[in-house]
């Protein structure tokens, strides 16, 4: 079970898990690299992953969606990318 919403001051919140719960906020004003990927499984499945690099992160790992149908990644992705392109 996953679910991403975008909360209005510009954050992206993240859940995901049943049994063990984890929660992922991101500022939008903070993602400096997006990257969608397909693995060959995820092609044949329509699916899709979607990680955001963002600054301050440190040594963390970015913070990544998998599992995603492929086009609401391509959905958040572009939205992420009007929002930033908009914000300058």
């Amino acid at each position: 079970m996953c679910a991403v919403t975008v909360i209005p001051p510009g954050r992206l919140h993240w859940r995901s898990g049943w049994l063990w719960r984890k929660h992922c906020f991101v500022a939008v004003d903070k993602v400096q690299a997006l990257q969608l990927t397909e693995s060959p499984f995820d092609r044949r499945y329509g699916m899709a992953n979607l990680a955001a690099d963002t600054m301050g992160a440190g040594i963390t790992a970015p913070f990544s969606l998998s599992w995603l149908a492929k086009e609401d990644a391509v959905s958040l992705l572009h939205g992420l990318t009007d929002t930033r392109k908009a914000r300058g």
